[in-house]
């Protein structure tokens, strides 16, 4: 019997012929999504550019660039950086606010923003509880008053003058 294989390396070269085609398929993917996956995100300040380039989703941009803040605040008050946290909150109302007065009277444009509102209100909550007890209050306000104009959106979008 010296010139058959065994049925085990039979089957060890069937498991490596798989597994070269995985690693060959998984390759592929990241050579194809890898770009995107690693590229990271846009400035903070090409982001307000584009905010205040105007266009029709400029209030969603604006909703962006707020969000962005709000990820810096988390991160200053992560690192006891209370004061440039503080300044981050102030501009995550701002822009907040500034989404808000350029909706404008399209549906889906309130609807979005609505939602990235949203989803800013729900981060500012998660800065909120991970801030220290001292640097809670302006970061709850903010949080109220980004709620306030999350329900004028709604007020907006289910408006009975249609």
């Amino acid at each position: 019997m010296a010139g058959q294989a065994s049925p085990g390396r039979d089957r060890e070269e069937v498991s490596m012929r798989s597994l070269a085609k995985t690693v060959a398929l998984l390759a592929t993917l990241v050579a194809v999504t890898g770009p995107r996956l690693f590229a990271g995100e846009e400035s903070l300040e090409k982001l307000i550019a584009k905010a205040e380039a105007g266009g029709d989703k400029q209030s969603e941009q604006y909703v962006d660039v707020a969000r962005r803040y709000a990820d810096l605040a988390g991160q200053h008050f992560s690192a006891g950086e209370s004061a440039k946290a503080q300044e981050d909150v102030k501009n995550i109302v701002s822009y907040a606010e500034k989404a808000r007065a350029t909706v404008g009277r399209s549906e889906g444009r309130i609807k979005q923003t609505e939602l990235k509102m949203h989803k800013l209100q729900r981060r500012l909550q998660e800065v909120a509880r991970a801030a220290d007890a001292d640097d809670r209050p302006p970061v709850t306000a903010a949080t109220e008053h980004v709620e306030e104009l999350r329900s004028e959106l709604l007020d907006l979008l289910f408006r009975k003058d249609k």
